[in-house]
């Protein structure tokens, strides 16, 4: 019994001896691998264990890192006529004009749009912001392993309508900081959180001029049409002073064409404020719809001289005035300084094929009845595209503001 359990006490002293020599051995063979693989490390002078390579690179660009950045990189940046980045937030289209293929951003942080893993070829840029006129500009891309900086220059938009407010009346404190963050808002073109802004102070200050004129510039640019009326209605009818609410209701009632209620806010406008050359220049407009040649001379003249240079829009309708005056070289002269200022938009066209027939009536016999129709007609085109082309619904259906437009302004998407 007893040299039974001598041999299991031998065995199980085996058995652990076996054991631990084991474990030496591997714990030797680890270290001798450890120590091969930091030789071949330092050997092949990289570090241990490799990096996995990345489905993504980054490409250094300047001072920033684009991740991802394959191809040819385009880094735009956004400027005013002043070489100051924009406050507002720009759309990019970048077209391809081999394979016609539409590649849009939105501008960041500084202004800045990047577009990367494009081919070589030829593009063509398309900026546009808020209350800037579109810029457009051609481009070439050589190289596809190359960033390209590039920076475009927007020009104010002298026909946009300025969404400043007032601030001649006094708001509650909570109305005042929901007005201005929605109007941040608006000029970002972020409408719907704008909308929830504006309603905000709405709820606060239901009869504030300021209040009203910005929510019915929302629904105005909703195409909400009818609602924006009365918003702009209740805006007028709380401050008969406000310049920016007679000047876009009346552009409603122009697109409606009611004629008589256009020019009753805009002769409104003219008063508040003489030196808007924007009213100045509606006024004429309205006049030559009524067929008032003299009378709409006379604002285009004055929208002219109230913008220094900024409203070359107004020379097409003083164009159009003279040419109903039959002072045909002072309409040629207008033309022209038009076009020294817009020569690639759709007016531009209209403007040198009206000036084409203006010197060759001037140079030649006497037209015939046709062609003086033609030209009534080329005018009648520019004058459509001067104006805003959307229609109107009758505002006969416009009723004061209450609380269900704001419910009803709610519901939009």
């Amino acid at each position: 019994m007893r040299g039974v359990a001598f041999c299991a006490a031998g065995s199980e002293y085996c058995a652990t001896r076996f054991i631990q020599r084991a474990m030496n051995a591997h714990r030797n063979l680890a270290a001798w691998l450890t120590l091969y693989l930091l030789c071949v490390s330092n050997a092949l002078g990289q570090n241990w264990p490799p990096s996995p390579p990345s489905a993504h690179p980054t490409r250094r660009i300047g001072s920033r890192a684009v991740p991802g950045a394959e191809g040819a990189v385009l880094l735009l940046s956004v400027y005013n006529e002043n070489h100051v980045l924009i406050d507002r937030q720009a759309v990019v289209k970048l077209t391809n004009k081999a394979n016609q293929n539409v590649l849009r951003q939105t501008t960041q942080e500084k202004s800045l749009a990047t577009f990367s893993n494009l081919m070589v070829g030829e593009y063509e840029v398309e900026v546009s912001a808020f209350g800037y006129l579109t810029g457009h500009q051609q481009l070439t891309f050589p190289n596809d392993d190359k960033s390209y900086p590039l920076e475009i220059t927007l020009k104010p938009d002298p026909t946009a309508i300025e969404i400043e407010p007032p601030r001649r009346q006094r708001l509650p404190a909570k109305a005042r900081k929901n007005l201005e963050r929605g109007l941040r808002e608006l000029k970002a073109g972020r409408l719907n959180e704008a909308r929830k802004k504006l309603e905000a102070a709405y709820e606060e200050a239901p009869s504030s001029s300021e209040v009203n004129f910005l929510l019915g510039y929302l629904c105005f640019q909703r195409n909400d049409f009818e609602h924006s009326g009365a918003y702009l209605s209740a805006a007028t009818r709380f401050d008969p002073q406000n310049l920016q609410a007679l000047t876009l209701l009346g552009r409603l009632y122009l697109q409606n064409k009611d004629y008589d209620a256009a020019r009753a806010n805009f002769e409104q406008a003219v008063k508040v404020n003489p030196e808007n050359w924007m009213a100045h220049n509606l006024l004429a407009d309205v006049y030559l719809k009524q067929n008032q040649s003299e009378r709409a001379k006379e604002q285009a003249a004055l929208a002219i001289e109230k913008s220094h240079g900024g409203g070359y829009a107004a020379q097409v309708l003083l164009a159009e005035a003279l040419t109903r005056l039959g002072q045909d070289q002072a309409a040629i002269q207008a033309l022209q300084t038009y076009l020294q200022n817009d020569s690639t938009s759709q007016t531009a066209a209209q403007a040198r094929s009206m000036m084409a027939e203006l010197q060759q009536r001037d140079a030649g016999p006497a037209v015939s009845a046709a062609t003086a129709q033609d030209r009534r007609v080329g005018f009648a085109e520019v004058d459509r595209m001067l104006t805003a082309a959307s229609p109107v619904p009758s505002l006969e259906s416009w009723h004061p503001v209450g609380v269900e437009i704001a419910s009803h302004l709610s519901l939009q998407g």
